[in-house]
C-alpha cells in the first residue's frame, strides 16, 4: 500500500515568516475616545491628515484629522460622524490640500453606504518537498523530490450570507 509522507520543513518556514511579518503588521486603530478627540496607535501619519474610521462591518462612520503624531501613535479629532474604541482607519486623501472628492467621499457626505465589489481574485505560489514510501513483498521503494505549485482563486458575493469561491491551480509532484 502506498504511503505519501510530506516534509514538515515547508510549515516549519511558514510559521518562521509569520513571526517575523506578524510584529509589523499594526492595524491602524483608535484606543481613545474622548467627546471629539481620539488616540489612535500603530499608525505613521502627520498633523492635517484626513482618516475615515471604519466599523467591523467595513461602514465608514466617521472623520478623523489628526491634530498631533509622533512614532506609531497619534491624536485627532473628529470632524463628522461617531468614532468608537476598536474601530480601524483608512486614509481619506493627502493632508489639508486634498479637496476634490472622489464618488465615494461624496457617497459618504451623502449618508449612503460606499458600493463594495462583489468580486475578487488572487494567486498563490508554492514549492513542496515529497516523499513517497512504497512496500512491496520483498523490498521497499523510497522516492523523494520537490515541486512548485501555482494556483489562482475568484471569490464572488451574492449577498451577505451567500457567495461562490472557485480553485484552480497546478501542482508537481516530482519523486524519483
Amino acid at each position: 500500500m502506498p504511503r505519501h509522507k510530506r516534509s514538515s520543513l515547508p510549515l516549519a518556514l511558514a510559521v518562521a515568516l509569520f513571526l517575523l511579518v506578524a510584529p509589523f503588521a499594526h492595524a491602524q486603530t483608535i484606543k481613545v475616545v474622548k467627546a471629539k478627540a481620539v488616540v489612535i496607535e500603530g499608525i505613521e501619519a502627520k498633523a492635517g491628515d484626513l482618516y475615515y474610521a471604519i466599523d467591523d462591518q467595513g461602514k465608514r462612520r466617521a472623520i478623523i484629522e489628526i491634530t498631533k503624531a509622533k512614532g506609531s501613535r497619534a491624536a485627532g479629532k473628529i470632524k463628522r460622524g461617531k468614532a468608537k474604541v476598536g474601530m480601524t482607519l483608512q486614509p481619506r486623501g493627502a493632508g489639508p490640500a486634498a479637496k476634490s472628492e472622489s464618488s465615494t467621499e461624496t457617497q459618504f457626505r451623502e449618508g449612503e453606504a460606499p458600493k463594495e465589489s462583489k468580486l475578487a481574485i488572487g494567486g498563490m505560489l508554492g514549492f513542496g518537498m515529497d516523499t513517497i514510501s512504497v512496500g512491496y513483498t520483498t523490498e521497499t521503494v523510497e522516492t523523494k523530490g520537490s515541486g512548485f505549485s501555482l494556483k489562482g482563486v475568484g471569490d464572488y458575493k451574492f449577498g451577505e450570507l451567500l457567495g461562490l469561491r472557485a480553485l484552480a491551480g497546478y501542482e508537481t509532484v516530482n519523486a524519483t
